[in-house]
């Protein structure tokens, strides 16, 4: 069976919202699990990760003959951040180590995100900075709580080390 997304065909799971392109076609022998072959392309969407809104800037699922239920995956999602806006609360400028942020010249503006590889049964989860400026802590810290580390109150702090024991953050070495 050979099945296509038409011009709507929209995911909504898992706090990914999805508007889907492509095809895929499936297999299956008596007896055996359903195998698939294709890909399937966000044309746009969001992912909400920890409360935050992620736009998608690039995703897909790939098919190659395996289990239909683990296909491939390769997802980027981010958000822009004024990195020079108040937090919520305080008088406080964020503090990116503004050396850097001076140097990059980045008029306040900075991308954090996450990208996702490998098999959707078992991803590698990638943080990144757009420019590449900031920590890994500093990202993750971004995405959950809306400011840098070093800003984190205690509660803040004990969210952060719960999203970084439930990530399966890669390190490049599988």
């Amino acid at each position: 069976v050979r099945i296509e997304m038409g011009d709507a065909v929209e995911l909504d799971a898992k706090g990914l919202h999805a508007t889907l392109v492509g095809s895929v076609h499936i297999k299956q022998k008596p007896q055996s699990a359903m195998n698939a072959t294709g890909e399937l392309n966000v044309k746009e969407g969001q992912y909400k990760a920890y409360g935050q809104n992620l736009s998608i800037e690039q995703g897909e699922l790939f098919f190659t003959g395996g289990a239909i239920d683990n296909p491939g995956i390769n997802l980027r999602a981010s958000k822009k951040i004024n990195a020079s806006s108040s937090t919520s609360g305080t008088n406080q400028l964020l503090d990116f180590n503004n050396t850097n942020l001076q140097n990059a010249n980045l008029r306040g503006n900075i991308t954090v995100g996450v990208e996702v590889t490998g098999r959707l049964i078992e991803p590698e989860i990638q943080l990144f900075s757009t420019p590449a400026i900031l920590s890994q802590a500093d990202i993750l810290s971004m995405l959950v709580l809306g400011r840098p580390a070093s800003q984190a109150n205690k509660a803040g702090s004990q969210l952060l080390l719960t999203a970084i024991s439930s990530m399966n953050l890669g390190n490049g070495t599988k």
